[in-house]
């Protein structure tokens, strides 16, 4: 639907990037047009995408400070505003033309934002208004997943407390804490205070029923060495499948275990576990149409369930990440490896980037599946029910099965070549792929 009478479609690069800083919008979806002395940009979508687009775009909060200035500063005020069919964006004149009625119109200009309610939209209309705190009231965005994350962390020390009086691993308590606290969020806002309490307490009690389960071993893990660890003392081997069921039900962050071939550095000196990690098989069929042109998918592996202890040394990633690369190349001929990052635990994959990992695609439509109020993944699922959809299970167990309704972010799907050949299959731009329903 043409927003502006005889206006000519102009590219971001052509003209709307040199005249306002769009970097915080939405490349793939905006437009830009200009008429006369007058530029609009649109974005097609429905109002839930628009208050989505204020509350996180790019991964930024339009209300930062920071962000709003560089609008301001451009010499521009944003008038963003929605109707039925598109939204609408204006120069600091206004909205030259928007064929639509019954909308609503949010102004932002030296880091405030106001509203406008119930505005009729005209050709030729200008919008000066000055809102009420009534109308500013009318703006209510819903809780991202972002702001969890700043929640907890914000309580890091009530959080790594409790795992110290409860001798349990503080970072599996934290992650776990994000895994399931998801489950807690409403449109209406973040978990309260009792709420965040009793789930510590229960992700608590669930943590000490592995402390229990593996009784020394686990307290071992967990007491600091008695003087610190190096990389030179570090020594990489093979682990076996019982241990490292323990880390990966007790220590990681997912909290199941997941088959395959176990490696880990051990220091020399006391032969205490540091770091681990795991090599499954390949079974991401989404992403197997995508190589199979270049590669074999049978020379492809996934490097999953890292952990290391808050004490091991620094850079052991990598280091640990290099052994391994050399025996998958040496020992199984592995052309290429992917693995997984969830940042929707806080986790940024700086350490595999550092390592030369590269992102291979974005997988959409994350959604946590919790069952008797615990936070389960959709291999459990899959393996124990035959199916991950959701509204499937929702048939099968009832009420004991719950999904997540916060928005999370893409998962990562990270990719290493291991040969040169295998380069080829790895996107100049990631692929964006959506989360496989089984």
């Amino acid at each position: 639907m043409p927003l502006v009478a005889g206006a000519s479609n102009l590219s971001l690069h052509d003209w709307c990037r040199p005249n306002i800083d769009s970097s915080f919008l939405p490349f793939g979806a905006l437009n830009c047009q200009r008429h006369g002395g007058e530029t609009v940009f649109w974005l097609a979508a429905s109002k839930r995408d628009f208050r989505e687009s204020l509350r996180r775009t790019g991964g930024l909060l339009l209300a930062d400070i920071a962000v709003v200035q560089r609008v301001v500063n451009s010499g521009s005020e944003i008038f963003w505003g929605w109707c039925n069919h598109a939204t609408a964006f204006g120069s600091k004149s206004g909205i030259r033309a928007v064929d639509c009625r019954s909308a609503a119109m949010l102004r932002i200009v030296g880091g405030r934002m106001g509203i406008q309610s119930e505005a009729a939209f005209q050709p030729n209309a200008s919008f000066n208004f000055k809102p009420t705190d009534r109308e500013l009231a009318e703006i209510r965005l819903s809780p991202s997943i972002n702001d969890l994350i700043t929640l907890v962390r914000a309580n890091e020390d009530i959080v790594f407390s409790h795992a110290r009086e409860r001798a349990i691993d503080p970072l599996a308590l934290r992650s776990r804490l994000l895994l399931n606290l998801p489950r807690l969020v409403t449109a209406d806002g973040l978990p309260g205070e009792r709420d965040i309490r009793q789930e510590i307490l229960a992700v608590s009690d669930l943590l000490e029923e592995g402390k229990r389960k593996y009784a020394r071993e686990y307290t071992r893990s967990l007491e600091p060495p008695e003087r610190p660890i190096t990389l030179a003392d570090l020594e990489f081997g093979p682990l076996d499948a019982d241990t490292a069921k323990m880390y990966h039900e007790t220590f990681h962050y997912i909290g199941s275990y997941r088959r395959g071939q176990h490696f880990a550095f051990r220091d020399k000196n006391s032969g205490r576990i540091v770091c681990i990690g795991s090599v499954a098989s390949f079974d991401l069929k989404h992403a197997e149409e995508k190589i199979a042109p270049h590669i074999d998918p049978r020379s492809v592996l996934v490097f999953s369930r890292f952990f290391a202890f808050r004490w091991a040394p620094k850079n052991t990633f990598s280091h640990f990440w290099g052994k391994l690369r050399r025996q998958m190349i040496e020992q199984h001929d592995t052309k290429l490896m992917f693995s997984f990052i969830n940042p929707n635990v806080g986790f940024d994959a700086r350490s595999h980037k550092a390592a030369q990992w590269m992102e291979f695609a974005h997988e959409e439509g994350t959604r946590y599946m919790y069952l008797d109020g615990r936070y389960r993944t959709m291999r459990f699922f899959v393996e124990n029910y035959g199916v991950s959809d959701p509204d499937q299970l929702k048939e099968k167990l009832g009420h004991s099965f719950q999904v997540s309704t916060i928005d999370l972010h893409p998962m990562l799907i990270l990719a290493i070549p291991l040969r040169r050949r295998a380069r080829k299959a790895i996107p100049m731009k990631p692929y964006l792929f959506e989360r496989p329903v089984l």
